[in-house]
């Protein structure tokens, strides 16, 4: 809503589905722990385990903010969220470690040291999934932390922040 920036007026909460291959998850938990497979196809680290391991194809451009829940269809498990924007979530020239913090998410209110981010290069996509890369998020409430950083002069700082929750 252009008076209330804030004001949602229709979620864009999704779910992909897919049956996927217990060893292309297990690539997919491997990149994600720092392995080097599928680095010859796919150089950006992001797009291997999007892309590569997970196969999630391409979909259409994202219109608005949305969030895709990749779920396994062999198991249920909802191995990470897939958030797409038609815009970067802040200046893809800024550090990987300051990026990284960017998008947060607890769930259920546990810890958001439980979660962590990889970004797409132009900072348009993130996939968030568990810390330990097990790509077994539980179901609950998803409380995102959005945080838009700005560099200061001296450092990076949160110019603004804006929570986004969402029940699965």
């Amino acid at each position: 809503d252009e008076l209330d920036p804030l004001l949602v007026l229709k979620e864009a909460n999704f779910e992909i589905k897919k049956p996927l291959l217990a060893s292309d998850i297990s690539i997919a938990s491997n990149i994600l722990g720092g392995g080097d497979e599928l680095i010859l196809d796919y150089a950006d680290y992001f797009e291997r385990v999007i892309q590569g391991a997970l196969k999630l194809g391409t979909l259409q451009p994202a219109i608005s903010n949305e969030f895709n829940n990749i779920i396994d269809l062999n198991s249920g498990n909802i191995l990470g969220v897939w958030i797409r924007c038609p815009e970067p979530y802040n200046d893809p020239k800024i550090p990987k470690t300051e990026m990284e913090t960017s998008i947060r998410l607890s769930i259920n209110g546990d810890g958001e040291s439980n979660y962590k981010s990889i970004f797409s290069k132009d900072c348009r996509e993130v996939f968030i999934t568990n810390s330990d890369n097990s790509l077994n998020m539980p179901i609950g409430t998803y409380s995102f932390t959005f945080e838009y950083k700005e560099w200061n002069g001296h450092a990076y700082e949160v110019a603004v922040s804006v929570p986004v929750i969402i029940t699965n």
